[in-house]
């Protein structure tokens, strides 16, 4: 296993655990902000090579039981990194971008 796929993996599991801590509505806020904050510098969906699940996580923050300031603080922390992503040196064209991506 590359560099890259370890990556990949632990992205997809830290999706997978944050996906269920926003969904349970238990996890302290402070503490998902952490977390979301350093990903920017991490540039997960570069690594993946793909911004689909930046726009999942959105989803999942906006349709959280969190109150609306906080979705809002940590759904701009998902677009800070698929801002990075989308707008760096050598953007991504947004003709490769998928509608599917962006749930209702």
């Amino acid at each position: 296993m590359n560099c890259s796929d370890t990556l990949n993996t632990a992205i997809h599991l830290f999706y997978q655990q944050f996906q269920q801590l926003v969904m349970e509505g238990e996890a302290d806020f402070s503490n998902l902000i952490r977390v979301l904050r350093p990903l920017v510098h991490l540039d997960p969906f570069q690594a993946m090579g793909s911004g689909e699940l930046g726009f999942s996580w959105i989803a999942e923050v906006l349709n959280s039981g969190y109150e609306e300031e906080y979705r809002r603080e940590m759904a701009s922390e998902v677009v800070g990194s698929l801002g990075k992503y989308l707008f760096r040196e050598d953007p991504v064209p947004f003709i490769h971008l998928q509608p599917t991506w962006i749930p209702r």
